[in-house]
C-alpha cells in the first residue's frame, strides 16, 4: 500500500484520459463468476453500482483500467467469464481513513 497524493490523482487521471478509472465487478456468491461489470470515469457512479450489487448478495470488486483490460482480453480469449478469484489480483481498497490504494495481495 501507499499513499495517494492529490497531484497522483491528478497525473492518474490526466494518463487515462478518463477511461474505465473507476470499474465494479460483481459475481455470483456461489459460483464466483461475473455476474456484472461497470466502466466508468467518475467515483460516485461506480460507488452506487458497487452498493446496489451489494445490497443484491453478490460479491463486489472495484478496480481500474488494467483489471478492466485483463477481464476483457481473458473472456474473449476464453470464451468465459472470469471469477471472483481470478479478478482478486486486481482488487483496489481505498482505506477509509488513510487514504491508501494499492492491489490486494495474493491469498
Amino acid at each position: 500500500m501507499k499513499k495517494v497524493t492529490k497531484k497522483m490523482v491528478g497525473e492518474f487521471l490526466a494518463e487515462t484520459k478518463g477511461e474505465c478509472n473507476w470499474c465494479v465487478f460483481s459475481f455470483d456468491k456461489k459460483t464466483g463468476v461475473r455476474d456484472m461489470a461497470y466502466g466508468g470515469y467518475e467515483f460516485m457512479s461506480a460507488f452506487a453500482v458497487m452498493t446496489t450489487q451489494l445490497a443484491n448478495g453478490l460479491d463486489v470488486i472495484l478496480t481500474n483500467k488494467e483489471g478492466w483490460d485483463f477481464s476483457n482480453n481473458y473472456e474473449w480469449t476464453n470464451h468465459k467469464r472470469v471469477t471472483y478469484d481470478q479478478m482478486k489480483d486486481y482488487q483496489i481498497k481505498v482505506a477509509e481513513y488513510s487514504f491508501e490504494v494499492g492491489k490486494a495481495k495474493k491469498y
